[in-house]
């Protein structure tokens, strides 16, 4: 007789990184998505005024984010990352600085751009040179330590003045985890730099898609798990699910339709998961730990213009509310009919202060700032300008929503959360999910997490030595395992 599929409710990249590794494994599986197409909130959609397809959120990879990567070479889409070995950095003037990486082994391959970075004073440079010591002499201790802290309160008292702060770590943390200094908890900030810049040399490559989300990942993850016989549904949203005694039973549409099953991901963000409930009303989790959860926003503006304005593929700007600015793919044929000849995008993260400005307010200061760090945009038309706010990007990963993170095991036998805020030793970001999707896939089929996880690169004889005692991302469920059922 054959099994019952599992179900995974969620379509987002965490929904589908569990339905591929189960799928690997062995596995039939029914993906169940509310929405029109897969993607969750790293999706994309179509301008309807220029056609080109809009991320609703810039998404980057660090050559670090070893599972992103590996999924995206199975969906046979590597090809669509450009990767840079160096960052960009442009003052308000104009200047510009890269920082990049030397021939020196990790993790001292660093030190050389750092003791020549121009945007900070030598005193500001030997600030952070000392905080990077710091971090390389971190322990799990230290890290428990600074559990309920923010990374700005670890930042000061390891004597980063506000210059520092500003123009080399703020660009950096706020674009990694979506929140303010003073707001985001200290130990998924310092996961930044413990993982991207630290161990290996090629750790910080910077990777950009060519292409919109939905054609990168979320089209071709659902052309194959079609091709491999399992099944996928959108709008297909999950009235309840049915529970037993010895655990998920099954579960039914919102069209009443019954699915059966004994094993489930639930791959929903916070809020949806509050929604979910078993045939009695009863919640699926304890809403307690949800109650400390908030959102960061993130606003992603774009602008075409008649004429090529940008040559280089991405830039943090100092000193600017606008934080970082992505080249584009070439503009599409409804785009270029209109004069549009390039198209970039930039990025606020973190972006509170930007609820009641209006769309114009927030499209002029940005080009204000665009104009002066790309003199050539100047004299060249803007086609068209939009603003597209996330409101729910990530979680706010403030120390009490980090502490509150749950496991991917529940109280229900067969039944595990997947999601980029659930424990996986990762901030909130597209790495995480697909950690936690790969997970929950390990859980349900009696394997730890070690079996279906990329390792993390690894770290060279000198990173060895030096960094002996800095603890690797620690993935909370590993270890442990639910049987099939």
């Amino acid at each position: 007789m054959a099994k019952d599929p599992v179900a995974i409710i969620g379509g987002g990249i965490a929904g589908i990184a569990s339905a591929l590794k189960l799928i690997e494994l062995g596995e039939k599986v029914i993906l169940l998505e509310k929405k029109a197409a897969l993607g969750g909130r790293a999706t994309s959609f179509f301008d309807p005024i220029c056609g080109d397809e809009i991320d609703n959120g810039q998404h980057v990879l660090l050559a670090c984010c070893t599972n992103v990567i590996d999924l995206l070479s199975g969906l046979g889409q590597e090809q669509e990352i450009t990767w840079s070995d160096s960052f960009t950095y442009i003052l308000p003037d104009g200047s510009r600085h890269q920082f990049a990486p030397s021939f020196l082994p990790a993790p001292l391959h660093f030190s050389q751009a750092l003791l020549t970075f121009g945007p900070l004073k030598l005193r500001e440079r030997l600030e952070v040179a000392r905080a990077f010591l710091a971090m390389m002499l971190t322990t799990r201790k230290k890290l428990d330590y600074w559990a309920n802290k923010t990374i700005g309160d670890w930042l000061q008292s390891h004597g980063q003045s506000e210059g520092t702060i500003a123009r080399f770590w703020r660009p950096i943390v706020i674009g990694a985890v979506n929140e303010s200094l003073e707001v985001a908890a200290c130990n998924p900030a310092l996961q930044v730099f413990l993982e991207g810049f630290l161990p290996h040399r090629t750790a910080a490559r910077l990777g950009v898609a060519k292409v919109g989300l939905h054609k990168l990942y979320a089209l071709p993850a659902y052309e194959k798990i079609i091709n491999s016989g399992s099944e996928v549904r959108t709008h297909a949203k999950v009235k309840f699910v049915t529970r037993g005694p010895g655990g998920v039973e099954g579960l039914t549409l919102n069209d009443g339709q019954e699915i059966r099953c004994k094993r489930m991901v639930v791959a929903l963000p916070p809020e949806s998961l509050c929604l979910l409930t078993d045939q009695h009303g009863h919640g699926l989790v304890d809403e307690a730990f949800l109650a400390s959860f908030t959102h960061a926003p993130i606003a992603g503006l774009h602008f075409w213009f008649d004429r090529e304005i940008m040559d280089i593929n991405h830039g943090a700007l100092l000193d600017t509310e606008l934080e970082w600015i992505f080249k584009k793919e070439k503009p599409g044929p409804k785009a270029l009919a209109l004069g549009a000849q390039e198209r970039i995008q930039g990025v606020i993260s973190a972006a509170h202060h930007l609820a009641g400005r209006s769309q114009k307010s927030v499209l002029e200061h940005a080009l204000g700032e665009i104009h002066r760090a790309l003199p050539k945009s100047r004299d060249a038309k803007l086609v068209r300008g939009l603003v597209v706010r996330e409101n729910r990007a990530t979680l706010s990963l403030n120390p009490k929503s980090e502490l509150s993170r749950p496991s991917q095991l529940t109280a229900i036998d067969g039944c595990v959360l997947a999601g980029d805020w659930v424990q996986t030793g990762w901030p909130g970001t597209l790495e995480g999910a697909v950690r936690s999707g790969r997970t929950a896939a390990a859980l349900l089929t009696g394997r730890s997490a070690c079996d279906v996880l990329i390792p993390d690169l690894p770290r060279g004889f000198l990173s060895k030595i030096l960094l002996a005692c800095v603890p690797r991302p620690i993935t909370l469920a590993r270890g442990k395992s639910l049987r099939s059922r």
